[in-house]
């Protein structure tokens, strides 16, 4: 990443690349870093981690707002900003990385093919895992296979919008919550009531039926979680 890109405007959230830890790592000799970037479709993703040990050292988090390209170039400039004496292996997954990784010098990585990487690599024991994109949704299982051996089989649905982040995102909209408030919910003592989870239409017809008889928002939505989750 050339230094241009660290003197111009950044646009990026200060208070998440402080509390990444990057901004203590400045001290010694030029080194090589690892970047990860998860450009997906309604959020985009940066860690910055140290190759040795994996260790990670800054990370961000935040909605582009259908301007993937300039919240990627933000993210990168932050980082060249919080490293300015590293030089940096980026990877790039999600759904909006093909197109914009050979721009900042990147390897794509299939984002399946990332998360299933990770998950062998930090949780081994792990035999499934269903991960919820912003608009599309992916499954894992992996098999035994002979002499200890293991195989996975994937799967991955990216043609409708029902149970993904996009219906999580459009309801907490309806219910005038924000991202801070729907994140500090807890569901363990919520009661429950029947959404429909399959299809994102049916599930914001039955919480618009639920708001009307006077059914709380931390009811609302533990609701819908449940509902996407069976």
């Amino acid at each position: 990443m050339g230094s241009s890109h660290a003197r111009k405007g950044g646009g990026y959230s200060e208070s998440h690349a402080r509390e990444g830890g990057g901004y203590s790592e400045r001290q010694g000799s030029p080194r090589d870093l690892i970047v990860g970037l998860d450009v997906g479709s309604t959020t985009v993703k940066a860690v910055v981690v140290e190759p040795a040990d994996l260790r990670i050292l800054w990370t961000d988090y935040q909605y582009h707002e259908s301007r993937q390209p300039e919240r990627v170039l933000a993210l990168l400039q932050a980082i060249e900003a919080a490293f300015p004496d590293s030089s940096f292996r980026i990877f790039a997954t999600g759904s909006g990385a093909a197109a914009l990784a050979p721009y900042v010098g990147a390897k794509f990585v299939q984002e399946v093919n990332a998360l299933a990487l990770a998950v062998e690599a930090s949780h081994p024991e792990v035999n499934s895992v269903i991960e919820l994109g912003g608009q599309d949704a992916k499954a894992i299982i992996w098999l035994e296979g002979p002499a200890g051996s293991r195989r996975k089989l994937t799967s991955m649905n990216d043609k409708c919008a029902g149970g993904t982040g996009a219906v999580i995102d459009r309801i907490a909209q309806k219910l005038g919550l924000s991202h801070e408030e729907l994140a500090a919910f807890h569901f363990f003592d919520a009661k429950l009531h029947q959404v429909a989870g399959k299809c994102g239409v049916f599930a914001e017809t039955d919480i618009n039926s639920l708001q009307k008889q006077g059914v709380p928002p931390d009811e609302l939505i533990a609701s819908l979680m449940e509902a996407l989750v069976q």
